[in-house]
C-alpha cells in the first residue's frame, strides 16, 4: 500500500502541481487546433468518376453558419475557362461554373462523424442532391454521399492545395 507522508504532499504541491497544470493548459489550448484539422474545411480535388482524372478544386469554407463550397480551379482539359451550367435551373442557370457554389447550407457540425443537412449540385445534370460528408481518420480524403430519391453519386474528394 502506497502512502503519503507530509512531506511527499508538500513536494507535490510544490513542484508537480505547476508542471501539471502546465500541461493541462497546453493541452487545452492545442485541441482547438487538433478539432480543426478534424473538419472538411479547405481545398479539395475532384475527380472524373469514369477516368478518375482530376477535374476541378472545390473550396469548403465556413460561412453564415453553415459549410459551403465553391469551385476555385478547373483542371479538366475538356472543359473550357468560360463554361456555364446550362442544365442547372433557377438563380443558378448559366452561372459560370467557375465560381460556382455547389455545396450550400451544410451543417458545421458532425453528428456521428458526418456531416449532413445541406445539398450538393451537379454542374453536368444541374441536379441538386441531399448531401452527407464523411472525414477519413487521416483527413486526406473526403467521402461524399449525394442522393436523389434512390439515386446515389459518391465520388470520393482528396486534400489539396491550390497551385
Amino acid at each position: 500500500m502506497l502512502r503519503f507522508s507530509p512531506s511527499r504532499i508538500r513536494f507535490f504541491v510544490k513542484y508537480l502541481k505547476p508542471s501539471l497544470f502546465l500541461a493541462t493548459l497546453i493541452l487545452t489550448l492545442a485541441s482547438p487546433s487538433l478539432k480543426a484539422q478534424s473538419n472538411p474545411i479547405g481545398l479539395w480535388q475532384t475527380f472524373d468518376e469514369d477516368s478518375t482524372e482530376i477535374r476541378s478544386i472545390v473550396e469548403i469554407e465556413l460561412q453564415n453558419n453553415h459549410l459551403i463550397g465553391t469551385i476555385k480551379k478547373i483542371l479538366d482539359p475538356k472543359a473550357t475557362a468560360d463554361e456555364r451550367c446550362e442544365k442547372c435551373s433557377g438563380l443558378l442557370k448559366n452561372k459560370p461554373i467557375l465560381g460556382l457554389t455547389i455545396i450550400q447550407a451544410l451543417n458545421p457540425q458532425p453528428k456521428g462523424g458526418e456531416w449532413s443537412g445541406g445539398t450538393i449540385l451537379d454542374p453536368e445534370d444541374g441536379k441538386q442532391y441531399k448531401l452527407t460528408l464523411e472525414l477519413d481518420p487521416q483527413g486526406k480524403q473526403l467521402k461524399v454521399r449525394g442522393h436523389w430519391g434512390f439515386f446515389y453519386k459518391n465520388p470520393n474528394l482528396e486534400a489539396c492545395s491550390l497551385s
